[in-house]
């Protein structure tokens, strides 16, 4: 076959070697060199044109089945000394408005199973090996951290109850549509051990540690019964995944693969690479396969570079400009929009959120240019240029082996439908009321010698004539909600609740809010116990958890993690001191508290991305020594940001496209009483301040005031020792307290 012939051109095969492991296989990119090794003789290397983020091994029918993060399918067939593709496909799925980021893969010779990334409860999808979806299992309320098939039975470990089970599977059971019982191998009910990744051989199972301790424990396959534990020769640090054989335990970190004898504990080698890798073992317990990500795109996509003004066409952007709801278009193309208006309004043609503007002249004065993107044009120009583009796709670089196309388009079946992740349209009115209000609004602050009154730049309101809040539900937590975020997700939101010392607990609730309590879905530690680091900020965004941590002394350490806690790039050591990071909806804002800057940077969407975006910050806005305003907090919606000034109680409001400062507002609230933190409502831009009682030296008391667009109070919340807040995406009000207990209770 076609598909055979293109790949035996880049197989190298090398006599079988006596040593004690063999690396069977290395996939890796065209321009990548083969590993070298002493001890573990690398057999052969094959090319793949898609990244390979997982792959395993099916002993009875000899496939090798690799995925990328997205449900990209190959299949090998392969011998020790034989390889060839031979299929290829994406994964159904049934729920095509939620993006699907592959979590755990397994292989029977009867289906595969497959998990996604949820912040909810884990669904075990069940594929033919031609990737047909046969269904699917709900696993309420458990929390399916990984899974592997050794012969018939389905090894699943469960992150909330810390459970290791299994399912002894048959092909009727797949067909059925269902499970048999589950038995359960172990039960760690200790808090000190706490289980996240597991590898099984004939006869030992072995789990590994979340913490940082480098403890795995093996236990008897047949009996269940402890036999010993083991640490990780490299303390400090943390394996990204652990891989068994009858007579190694083999370590996986970022950058490098550890063998070591399984008896002994004795170290074999260290095979390092600059990228990162995977293994799995063969179907002999002295091969392995291993994956070395080198992976081979240009910088910009045609697509990606591309003005889509009209959704039948496309072309290269040509003065880029961004409109206010953050789409980018060509300059000419939003003029000829604003031209052929009728109503002094243009419709953005990817979100359809109306534009208004006076007269064509200011609208065009207004459009600012998007100069990062005309510089990424202009690399892509080069690259075609100079035909390193592939003449078919205009995405990949081409291979010389295929004349002007890439490998993708040579082999790959390109009318294989893409998975995309759901698009979310920003409201009409993208100002709110704030469009009615003057940008200089400098009228001093009044000062109130009485604690029971608020008072804004509009006048006075008793603080008793402010309607109440009313309180939707109350759950308790055992770690206090000192950073709360939320995540929407379909129907439900998700809440992360992150203490001071990193111990994140997991939440679940229907939006809009009803009177049914949250569901809780699992807690875990960030850091191991005796890591003593304090959360100075805590963040999520789409694809990971940022953890701004401090020590005494030191500027401040980012730490990046899954959502399900295991750490994917850190500790990034920080120049200047932060005060305070935030995610919204693409872009990560930042405080630097010796510059007085807000920055930002873009949202890193793999691992390997997040060293060269943080290398990079757009300067939002400066404050200078004169203006005598210290930003310490700030909150966002889609289209504002507002910034919380330390001194003088004042709020600055602005657009995040334009950076322009749309209000000032002067806010006191009377003697022992400030500002401390700040929220912004989504849709109707109103404001939430949190004003905090000091009595020596400590808070006990606090006050949530809501704000309109008019700077007038519409609503109250009280409360004793008030730590975390957060707005929900339907204007829920979400507070963590400290009852010498976590509270998280939420206000409509």
């Amino acid at each position: 076959m076609n598909e055979q012939s293109a790949l035996q051109n880049d197989i190298t095969l090398t006599e079988p070697s006596a040593m004690p492991i063999h690396l069977l296989g290395e996939l890796v990119s065209s321009d990548s060199t083969l590993l070298t090794s002493s001890t573990a003789r690398l057999l052969w290397s094959i090319v793949c044109s898609l990244r390979p983020q997982h792959m395993v091994f099916e002993c009875e029918s000899l496939r090798l089945f690799t995925s990328t993060e997205y449900g990209y399918i190959s299949v090998y067939s392969y011998t020790k000394l034989n390889i060839c593709l031979i299929d290829t496909f994406h994964l159904e799925y049934n729920e095509k408005s939620q993006p699907i980021v592959i979590k755990s893969i397994a292989a029977s010779t009867f289906s595969l199973v497959v998990t996604f990334y949820s912040s909810m409860e884990s669904i075990l999808h069940f594929y033919s090996h031609k990737g047909h979806l046969l269904h699917s299992i709900s696993s309420c309320n458990e929390y399916i951290s990984q899974i592997r098939f050794d012969h018939n039975n389905l090894w699943c470990l469960e992150l909330i109850s810390s459970t290791l089970f299994y399912y002894s599977l048959e092909s009727n059971n797949i067909i059925d549509k269902n499970l048999p019982e589950k038995t359960q191998f172990i039960l760690f009910k200790q808090k000190s051990f706490d289980p996240f990744r597991f590898a099984i051989n004939e006869f030992v199972v072995a789990i590994m540690d979340r913490a940082l301790t480098g403890i795995i424990l093996l236990f008897n396959k047949q009996t269940a019964s402890y036999l010993k534990q083991i640490r990780c020769p490299l303390t400090g640090f943390q394996p990204c995944e652990i891989e068994l054989t009858n007579q190694l335990l083999i370590y996986r970190f970022p950058h490098s693969i550890l063998l070591t004898q399984l008896d002994n504990e004795q170290f074999i080698e260290e095979i390092n690479a600059t990228k990162n890798l995977n293994i799995t073992k063969c179907k002999s317990h002295k091969e392995i396969l291993l994956i070395k990500i080198r992976h081979k795109m240009p910088i910009f996509t045609r697509d990606f570079v591309s003005c889509h003004v009209k959704s039948f066409e496309s072309h290269l952007y040509k003065d880029p400009v961004m409109l206010i709801c953050s789409h980018v278009f060509c300059r000419s193309c939003c003029l000829e929009l604003a031209k052929m208006s009728n109503d002094q309004s243009i419709t953005c043609p990817t979100c359809s959120t109306r534009i208004p503007f006076d007269n064509i002249d200011r609208f065009a004065n207004n459009l600012i240019s998007h100069g990062t993107l005309a510089t990424m044009v202009q690399q892509y120009l080069r690259d075609e240029n100079n035909h390193r583009i592939c003449s078919s796709c205009k995405n990949n670089y081409r291979n010389d082996t295929f004349g002007n196309l890439c490998k993708t388009c040579k082999i790959y079946n390109e009318n294989v439908p893409i998975l995309s992740g759901p698009t979310e349209n920003p409201s009409d009115n993208i100002f709110g009321e704030f469009l009615s209000k003057s940008i200089g609004s400098d009228s001093q602050a009044s000062s109130l010698s009485s604690n029971q009154s608020m008072i804004n730049t509009h006048g006075d309101t008793s603080l008793q004539s402010i309607p109440p809040k009313l309180p939707m539900w109350t759950v308790v937590i055992k770690a206090l909600p000192t950073h709360l975020c939320v995540y929407p997700l379909g129907k439900s939101t998700i809440i992360f609740s992150c203490s001071t010392t990193g111990s994140i607990s997991l939440l679940s609730y229907i939006s809009p809010v009803t009177y049914d309590s949250p569901r809780y879905i699992r807690s875990f530690n960030l850091f191991p116990g005796h890591i003593r680091y304090v959360v100075q900020s805590f963040t999520v965004f789409s694809r990971f958890m940022l953890a701004h941590v401090h020590r005494k002394y030191d500027n401040g350490t980012l730490f990046f993690f899954t959502h399900d806690g295991i750490l994917e790039y850190g500790p990034i050591e920080l120049s200047n001191p932060i005060r305070q990071y935030m995610a919204d909806e693409n872009r990560l804002w930042a405080i630097d508290s010796i510059t007085q800057t807000i920055f930002f940077h873009g949202q890193p969407l793999f691992r390997d991305d997040i060293s060269s975006i943080l290398s990079k910050r757009d300067i939002f806005i400066t404050f200078d020594d004169q203006s005598n305003f210290v930003p310490i907090r700030m909150a966002s919606n889609q289209q504002l940001l507002a910034v919380l000034g330390k001194d003088l109680q004042q709020v600055f409001i602005y657009n995040k496209i334009s950076r322009e400062r749309i209000l000032t507002s002067h806010f006191s609230a009377g003697i022992n009483m400030n500002i401390w933190d700040i929220g912004l409502f989504p849709r109707d831009n109103s404001l939430l301040l949190k004003f905090d009682w000091q009595f020596d030296g400590n808070v006990k008391r606090s006050l949530f005031i809501h704000f309109n667009t008019k700077n007038q109070s519409v609503g109250r919340i009280e409360g004793k020792y008030c730590l975390g807040s957060v707005i929900g995406p339907n204007k829920e009000i979400i507070l963590g307290l400290n009852h010498r207990t976590g509270i998280i209770r939420c206000y409509t």
